[in-house]
Protein backbone atom coordinates (compact mmCIF):
# COMPACT_ATOMS: atom_id res chain seq x y z
CA UNK A 1 0.00 0.00 0.00
CA UNK A 2 2.87 2.37 0.81
CA UNK A 3 4.46 1.62 -2.54
CA UNK A 4 1.20 2.36 -4.33
CA UNK A 5 0.72 5.68 -2.53
CA UNK A 6 4.34 6.71 -3.22
CA UNK A 7 4.06 5.85 -6.90
CA UNK A 8 0.73 7.66 -7.10
CA UNK A 9 2.27 10.73 -5.43
CA UNK A 10 5.21 10.76 -7.83
CA UNK A 11 2.89 10.31 -10.81
CA UNK A 12 0.69 13.16 -9.58
CA UNK A 13 3.69 15.42 -9.00
CA UNK A 14 5.14 14.79 -12.44
CA UNK A 15 1.74 15.18 -14.11
CA UNK A 16 1.16 18.58 -12.47
CA UNK A 17 4.67 19.73 -13.35
CA UNK A 18 4.11 18.86 -16.99
CA UNK A 19 0.86 20.87 -17.06
CA UNK A 20 2.60 23.84 -15.43
CA UNK A 21 5.47 23.73 -17.93
CA UNK A 22 3.12 23.52 -20.90
CA UNK A 23 1.18 26.56 -19.65
CA UNK A 24 4.32 28.63 -19.09
CA UNK A 25 5.72 28.18 -22.58
CA UNK A 26 4.00 30.18 -25.25
CA UNK A 27 4.75 30.80 -28.91
CA UNK A 28 8.33 31.16 -30.05
CA UNK A 29 9.67 34.36 -31.54
CA UNK A 30 10.18 33.59 -35.24
CA UNK A 31 11.70 36.93 -36.14
CA UNK A 32 12.59 40.27 -34.62
CA UNK A 33 12.29 42.95 -37.30
CA UNK A 34 13.31 46.59 -37.15
CA UNK A 35 11.63 49.23 -39.32
CA UNK A 36 12.80 52.81 -39.60
CA UNK A 37 10.61 55.90 -39.92
CA UNK A 38 12.64 58.70 -41.41
CA UNK A 39 16.41 58.68 -41.80
CA UNK A 40 18.37 55.66 -40.63
CA UNK A 41 20.80 57.48 -38.36
CA UNK A 42 21.03 54.71 -35.72
CA UNK A 43 22.48 51.36 -36.74
CA UNK A 44 20.49 48.15 -36.48
CA UNK A 45 23.29 46.63 -34.40
CA UNK A 46 22.88 49.40 -31.81
CA UNK A 47 19.14 48.71 -31.59
CA UNK A 48 19.60 44.94 -31.29
CA UNK A 49 22.20 45.45 -28.57
CA UNK A 50 19.64 47.37 -26.48
CA UNK A 51 16.75 44.88 -26.74
CA UNK A 52 16.54 41.63 -24.79
CA UNK A 53 13.97 39.80 -26.90
CA UNK A 54 15.83 37.32 -29.10
CA UNK A 55 15.01 35.08 -32.02
CA UNK A 56 13.82 31.61 -31.02
CA UNK A 57 13.03 32.41 -27.40
CA UNK A 58 9.78 31.17 -25.98
CA UNK A 59 7.37 33.88 -24.85
CA UNK A 60 4.48 33.70 -22.42
CA UNK A 61 0.97 33.45 -23.83
CA UNK A 62 -0.02 36.63 -25.71
CA UNK A 63 -3.58 36.67 -24.35
CA UNK A 64 -2.14 37.29 -20.87
CA UNK A 65 -0.34 40.40 -22.11
CA UNK A 66 3.14 39.20 -21.14
CA UNK A 67 4.66 39.58 -24.61
CA UNK A 68 3.95 43.28 -24.35
CA UNK A 69 5.47 43.50 -20.87
CA UNK A 70 8.67 41.92 -22.24
CA UNK A 71 8.85 44.42 -25.07
CA UNK A 72 8.05 47.33 -22.72
CA UNK A 73 11.43 46.82 -21.05
CA UNK A 74 13.06 46.97 -24.48
CA UNK A 75 11.23 50.19 -25.33
CA UNK A 76 12.32 51.77 -22.04
CA UNK A 77 15.90 50.69 -22.72
CA UNK A 78 15.82 52.21 -26.22
CA UNK A 79 14.31 55.49 -24.96
CA UNK A 80 16.99 55.57 -22.28
CA UNK A 81 19.70 55.82 -24.93
CA UNK A 82 18.38 59.25 -25.95
CA UNK A 83 18.59 58.35 -29.64
CA UNK A 84 14.86 58.00 -30.43
CA UNK A 85 11.79 60.24 -30.66
CA UNK A 86 9.23 57.50 -31.16
CA UNK A 87 9.29 53.71 -30.73
CA UNK A 88 6.46 51.32 -31.48
CA UNK A 89 6.19 47.54 -31.13
CA UNK A 90 3.83 45.20 -32.93
CA UNK A 91 3.43 41.48 -32.21
CA UNK A 92 1.88 39.54 -35.07
CA UNK A 93 1.18 35.81 -35.34
CA UNK A 94 3.34 33.85 -37.76
CA UNK A 95 2.23 31.02 -40.04
CA UNK A 96 3.86 28.29 -37.94
CA UNK A 97 2.26 29.32 -34.64
CA UNK A 98 5.05 31.61 -33.48
CA UNK A 99 5.09 35.39 -33.37
CA UNK A 100 6.82 38.11 -35.37
CA UNK A 101 7.92 41.09 -33.27
CA UNK A 102 8.49 44.36 -35.15
CA UNK A 103 10.11 47.41 -33.58
CA UNK A 104 9.29 50.62 -35.47
CA UNK A 105 11.76 53.36 -34.55
CA UNK A 106 12.05 57.03 -35.38
CA UNK A 107 15.50 58.37 -34.60
CA UNK A 108 16.14 61.87 -33.31
CA UNK A 109 17.40 64.20 -35.96
CA UNK A 110 20.96 65.38 -35.55
CA UNK A 111 22.50 68.57 -36.80
CA UNK A 112 25.58 67.52 -38.71
CA UNK A 113 26.46 70.67 -40.61
CA UNK A 114 25.78 74.41 -40.33
CA UNK A 115 26.41 76.62 -43.35
CA UNK A 116 26.19 80.38 -43.25
CA UNK A 117 25.83 82.04 -46.64
CA UNK A 118 25.84 85.72 -47.44
CA UNK A 119 27.99 86.82 -44.51
CA UNK A 120 31.35 88.37 -45.47
CA UNK A 121 32.71 89.18 -42.00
Amino acid sequence: MKLFSRLFGIWLLLGCAQVAWSQAAGPKVDSVDIKYVGPKSVSEQFIRANIRLRLGTSTPEPDRGNVHSQTEDDVHSLYGTGQFNNIGVSVDPADDGGVVVTYTVQARLRITDIKITGNKN
